[in-house]
């Protein structure tokens, strides 16, 4: 397959080296209209690890290239409606997720889960904790922004999330203590509080290759296909997440 990579930094120089151990052919698109270029023509699919300032002209360029899309580019989420809508009116192809580490998307698939259970239990309080790296722009992390939403969608005694901060904040609010450390990958941890006991869902990234793979798988499994995806549906679990 010929692989596009969007956004050559250190996520998109991950994704280089494992498209190349797993057989691709990757090229280097150009910066913020990579479907322009006459010499990138054939390319199967784009993966973009870019910026959200140009993460949406990037995608939909690709799209009208004929190419298929995987982007993990964060903060940028408020547009997302706009891209599955010109994703459909390019009859493209899409795959758009906060986080494409295997083991993240599993820790997902069990907050899901925990967040059904804990719906009867008024008495524990959630909050959540996510550290980046200090170079990470969007602050929360796009990951902690599903993990947040998943609780919020279970749980009846939650509406809202927000940063925590030295305000009140009410019963009805999810607090994100989002933390910025150096050379950290990303750790996200759940926490449901009581009086008597904490029960915590955590996973931290120790590399930035797990991405990059799961990336990769993503392209991969989007040939043939045409609509808007997520990673959810990719590894395609067979219970509720």
């Amino acid at each position: 397959m010929k692989i596009g990579i969007i956004g050559y930094g250190k996520m998109g120089k991950a994704v280089e080296i494992i498209a190349l151990q797993r057989g691709h052919t990757v090229y280097i698109l150009p910066l913020p209209h990579p479907g322009t270029s006459k010499e990138f023509s054939g390319i199967d699919c784009a993966i973009d690890f870019s910026h959200h300032e140009v993460a949406l002209t990037a995608i939909t360029e690709c799209l009208a290239a004929g190419m298929r899309v995987v982007s993990g580019t964060t903060g940028w989420n408020r547009k997302l409606e706009d891209a599955k809508r010109i994703c459909a009116e390019h009859h493209g192809t899409l795959c758009w997720s906060p986080n494409y580490s295997l083991g993240m998307n599993i820790t997902l698939h069990i907050n899901g889960l925990l967040a059904d259970i804990m719906n009867q239990f008024d008495e524990y309080a959630p909050h959540l904790l996510e550290i980046h790296h200090t170079e990470k722009k969007d602050t929360p992390s796009g990951t902690a922004i599903a993990m947040a939403n998943q609780a919020i969608d279970r749980i009846d005694r939650l509406n809202k999330w927000q940063l925590k901060t030295a305000k009140l904040v009410s019963k009805d609010t999810l607090t994100i203590d989002a933390r910025r450390e150096k050379d950290v990958k990303g750790i996200h941890r759940m926490t449901y509080e009581s009086k008597h006991d904490t029960i915590s869902l955590r996973h931290h990234a120790l590399s930035r290759d797990g991405f990059a793979l799961g990336a990769v798988i993503a392209a991969e499994w989007l040939a043939g296909k045409t609509g808007f995806f997520t990673f959810e549906d990719v590894l395609n679990f067979n219970t509720r997440p």
